[in-house]
């Protein structure tokens, strides 16, 4: 470490003030700095003779002999830098070894036994934090995961602003489990060969995109990688040609170094992808994604549904029409009249509710409503008022006043009572208007079932200004 360095990694103790001399764990800037020093050391045998992250070193080749040259290259290289490597911590002439949570061989790459014991175990989360470790730790092994996006929707939509504070839904611990479980399912990802075409499986659903990378290996078309990703508000809403471009744009970044340089085959089951070449005078979005097919060498092939089990799983693994559904069995009843005689015997016939309000609560409403009250004074007074009068009036109380045949005031509350009809109605202040609608939709009147011919006696009695 530098002097200047030096100075500000200092810390207190009980037994004074100390300055660390090497460069320590712990620090905002060590990864970074050592990461940096690593592949300066190892600059011109990178992706060559060794892989470098950090301190981890692979060391790779085809043959032992091969291997013990190169092993001594990089031991040497270390030892001019004063960099010293632990025995303890070393492994030599391996086929199989463990490297950043992963297990690689000559047949592949697949995670790590123990990293995914630990998430099989995982307890549910209680809080917004444990949620985020947990969809952290499973998302570094996505690539893995053929519907991930689509799967983990519902705890992705936990980390909202307008989801706060945190709801555990049903749906969050299905997708929990399920994740869980595909995660304890993953398949062997094969090593891409730079020499052969590749083929790229792209599909969009309602919510996310989603894509499968493969070679076809020794006659067998093989999976690279897998990605997917949940769609944003503003492009859900794109139609369906505009959504399979965008999976089809979307997958061709992410694996962009991938294919860069080789044979793309684009398989999609959108048949209307196939003008991309041919398209003339593209504007605005569509224009800006056609540029990002110039750098590929890709050829558009139409490949129906039905075949599209890869991809079309990654964006769209349920329905979302048809999840937790029961079939209903309709009933046909030939004779009609069937139905009324095994019902009607078990229909309400008389409703009574406890009245909440008495006659001097709603007078006081009433009194208190603008439109209400200056009728009352007029028929509390029996005053006849002038055309003039009556203008000065809301539109709701001149309507009211138009029926003034039919209004009287009972009890001081004022009511409608139409010669036609052998009941009053009562005439509903605005403050009361809302509270009646809910009483008579969201109540117990909400799933009254009223047989043929006694819908009259069951109508609301009552009435208001329009």
């Amino acid at each position: 470490m530098t002097d200047r360095a030096i100075q500000r990694s200092a810390f207190c103790t009980r037994r004074g003030l100390f300055e660390f001399t090497r460069m320590p764990f712990g620090l905002k800037g060590p990864p970074a700095t050592f990461c940096l020093a690593m592949n300066l050391v190892f600059a011109d045998l990178l992706w060559l003779v060794c892989i470098v992250y950090l301190d981890d070193i692979i060391v790779f080749a085809q043959t032992q002999e091969e291997l013990l040259q190169r092993l001594d290259m990089v031991l040497t290289r270390l030892a001019r830098f004063a960099f010293k490597v632990k025995p303890s911590k070393c492994v030599f002439f391996r086929k199989e070894i463990q490297f950043l949570g992963h297990i690689v061989w000559s047949s592949g790459i697949a995670p790590y036994p123990d990293k995914l014991q630990a998430i099989r175990d995982w307890p549910t989360p209680h809080c917004l934090k444990e949620v985020h470790a947990f969809y952290g730790t499973a998302s570094y092994y996505r690539r893995f995961v053929k519907n991930f996006a689509k799967i983990a929707e519902p705890l992705s939509n936990l980390f909202h602003k307008s989801a706060k504070p945190l709801r555990w839904t049903p749906e969050a611990q299905q997708a929990f489990e399920r994740l869980k479980a595909a995660l304890l399912e993953t398949p062997i990802l094969q090593f891409p060969h730079p020499h052969l075409p590749c083929i790229l499986d792209t599909d969009a659903s309602d919510v996310a995109l989603g894509a499968v990378l493969s070679q076809v290996i020794q006659d067998q078309e093989r999976p690279i990688a897998f990605f997917s990703r949940v769609m944003n508000k503003a492009q859900r809403s794109y139609c369906t040609t505009r959504r399979e471009f965008l999976a089809t744009i979307t997958a061709l970044q992410h694996f962009r170094h991938y294919l860069l340089g080789v044979k793309v085959n684009l398989r999609t089951d959108h048949h209307s992808l196939k003008w991309l070449n041919t398209f003339k005078r593209p504007k605005g979005v569509l224009a800006r994604w056609i540029e990002t097919l110039i750098e590929f060498d890709y050829e558009i092939q139409h490949r129906p549904g039905r075949l599209r089990c890869n991809a079309d799983g990654v964006s769209r693994p349920i329905c979302k029409q048809c999840w937790c559904k029961t079939v209903r069995i309709p009933w046909v009843d030939q004779p009609l009249q069937r139905a009324d005689e095994i019902t009607e015997p078990l229909a309400i016939q008389t409703l009574r509710l406890n009245p909440e309000l008495d006659d001097s609560d709603i007078a006081n409403m009433q009194r208190d409503d603008e439109v209400l009250a200056p009728i009352i004074d007029w028929l509390a007074t029996d005053y006849h008022p002038t055309p003039d009068d009556i203008r000065t009036l809301p539109l709701a109380a001149r309507m009211l006043w138009s029926q003034r045949a039919n209004l009287i005031l009972s009890c001081n509350v004022l009511v409608s009572n139409q010669s036609s009809e052998d009941h009053t109605k009562l005439v509903v202040p605005a403050v009361l208007q809302r509270r009646l609608f809910d009483a008579a939709h969201a109540g117990p009147l909400q799933h009254i079932w009223v047989p043929s011919g006694r819908y009259n006696n069951y109508k609301l009695r009552t009435t208001g200004p329009a």
